[in-house]
């Protein structure tokens, strides 16, 4: 956990020989580190197994010999109709430009699959790119509750307003 909203070498240090996480004394941000005590005999290993498989299903493609497959999976992201999407009504917020022309976006989430927070700092207006109904679809998240797309719309007076969907199983990518 961080005020960063992910994990970054910036905030934590991790040691491959050993496999553990440790705070970066460098990082004057705050963030917290703790261990949960797990017990391996209430494990799943086969629904482990099967939530692992449908994860790396998911994974966008890390080949960097492969640059197509990412670049389809931007125009993926720009075809998902955002009109068969859920609307999550309160993470709809206007977004003024700062002095810079650059505009922050925070939202948190919280469902009974999961919780999660989108941070966007600083995001150029002029370098934004919206499509003919004035979206500007910023990301695809997927974790355990499903998929959701991040949007940012520009309206006729150039007032921008930045939102989350909730991405139907029948069209994530």
């Amino acid at each position: 956990m961080s005020d960063g909203g992910e994990w970054s070498e910036e905030q934590y240090s991790y040691d491959e020989a050993t496999g553990r996480h440790s705070p970066n004394p460098a990082y004057e941000g705050t963030r917290a580190l703790f261990e949960l005590p797990l017990d391996k005999s209430k494990a799943d290993p086969a629904r482990a197994a099967e939530l692992l498989e449908q994860a790396a299903a998911r994974r966008m493609p890390a080949d960097e010999t492969a640059p197509n497959d990412f670049l389809a999976f931007l125009e993926s992201l720009s075809q998902i109709p955002l009109e068969k999407c859920t609307l999550l009504e309160d993470s709809v917020k206007a977004c003024i430009p700062d002095a810079e022309g650059k505009i922050s976006y925070t939202y948190s989430y919280e469902s009974e699959e999961c919780a999660w927070e989108v941070v966007a700092p600083d995001r150029a207006v002029a370098e934004m790119e919206f499509d003919e109904q004035g979206y500007c679809r910023d990301r695809l998240f997927s974790n355990m509750g499903g998929f959701f797309v991040g949007a940012f719309h520009r309206d006729g007076a150039g007032e921008i307003t930045a939102m989350m969907w909730i991405v139907p199983e029948e069209l994530a990518p």
